[in-house]
């Protein structure tokens, strides 16, 4: 059975272990991407993506947007870029007086 597949989008240095049940997949960190943003992990299979999603959705790593899944590679670098440019706007914002 062909199951459906997302990359993962990780903004740890280290990456992560995820696990669901006794599956466990390692999760690529910046410090091993040669990119200063983000790293990919390409083919993780949605279905365990999801389980482990709906188990930890409340971890900060999740609610900050260090960890984040699409079905399209493109959109993860696209995400990303988002993100950090609502960080660094934020960040304008903040020493606003």
């Amino acid at each position: 059975m062909a199951y459906k597949m997302v990359t993962i989008g990780c903004k740890l240095p280290n990456g992560i272990l995820l696990q669901v049940g006794q599956e466990v997949v390692n999760i690529n960190g910046m410090d091993h991407s040669g990119n200063d943003e983000f790293a990919m992990t390409a083919n993780v299979a949605e279905y365990f993506w999801l389980a482990w999603l709906n188990s930890n959705k409340d971890l900060d790593i999740v609610k900050n947007g260090q960890i984040f899944a699409h079905a399209d590679c493109k959109h993860i670098e696209v995400k990303s870029k988002n993100r950090r440019a609502k960080k660094i706007s934020n960040k304008s914002l903040a020493n606003v007086k």
